[in-house]
């Protein structure tokens, strides 16, 4: 799914990245059924996908033991 969707959004070289990632999680939610369920898992996983895009170079979560992350 990350192939034909990600990568013709223009994946991480250009437009928003994160824009691209939730757009993937959503179709992915879809793809695995069309009730509302799958799509809130595709954009609660998107969501944290993003979060942790968006913290992974922090000095903070850098220093963070694995176990807890």
């Amino acid at each position: 799914m990350y192939i034909y969707i990600y990568i013709p959004l223009g994946g991480n070289r250009t437009g928003n990245t994160y824009i691209n990632l939730l757009i993937v999680f959503l179709i992915t939610g879809l793809w695995h059924g069309a009730s509302w369920n799958f799509v809130f898992w595709g954009v609660w996983h998107g969501f944290f996908i993003v979060i942790e895009r968006l913290i992974h170079n922090k000095h903070w979560y850098i220093k963070t033991p694995n176990i807890i992350k």
